[in-house]
């Protein structure tokens, strides 16, 4: 029943209407009841269409709104306090260390499943050699936390979507279907193109072009 929103009146009337009047004109060489019960079905198949194809474009917009949301949350704004020298950087141990920009890599971590997601967190989350940091920015008076790694006077920064964990309640509040493997490729895949489209529309952001996609 939940996918009944989907139904779209005016999607409807402009695909059933033209076939409706070409059937009006052949209707009387049919067996009366027989043309009613092939234009029940006829209709019938045309609102299941209609449903499946609005819930394919919904599956894909949601897909990328999240990687909308994702590229203004992190990727700008971490765009955003990164300046080319001396990067003030303060880790959890209130440790500071400067780093020009050059000395800095991002590194996006794009799960492909969703279990790969929940190992991915893990992985992360569990990491002896990841450090919580705090980057100001003293030219604007900004700060961007975030976790990376220490590699000699380098500094790689990681992370991961952690939004791809709302799809599967969303998608069984929203449509009533479960979440598996298949389906969560599926929508990981529309969530990575469109950050990598996101990212080359913005290419001439010579920081945005610090961000490495990794596929895991």
């Amino acid at each position: 029943m939940k996918k009944l929103k989907f139904f779209n009146l005016q999607d409807f009337l402009l695909s059933v209407v033209p076939g409706l009047l070409t059937y009006h004109s052949t209707i009387r060489e049919l067996d009366y009841w027989l043309a009613i019960i092939a234009g029940l079905l006829v209709l019938l198949l045309f609102i299941i269409l209609i449903i499946q194809n609005n819930i394919g474009v919904y599956k894909k917009d949601l897909a990328e709104i999240l990687a909308h949301g994702y590229f203004i949350n992190f990727l700008e704004n971490l765009s955003f306090n990164l300046i080319e020298l001396k990067n003030e950087v303060e880790f959890g141990n209130k440790e500071i260390e400067y780093y020009d920009l050059d000395a800095i890599s991002i590194e996006l971590i794009i799960p492909k499943t969703i279990s790969r997601l929940e190992e991915v967190s893990d992985q992360l989350n569990n990491s002896k050699k990841l450090e919580s940091l705090n980057l100001k920015n003293q030219d604007n008076n900004s700060s961007f936390w975030a976790r990376g790694i220490r590699d000699g006077d380098k500094l790689i920064i990681k992370d991961f979507p952690r939004t791809l964990f709302s799809l599967p309640k969303y998608l069984e509040n929203e449509l009533g279907e479960r979440y598996n493997e298949k389906k969560s490729q599926k929508y990981h895949k529309i969530f990575v193109d469109k950050i990598r489209e996101l990212i080359s529309v913005n290419r001439q952001n010579r920081k945005l072009a610090k961000f490495q996609i990794v596929e895991a």
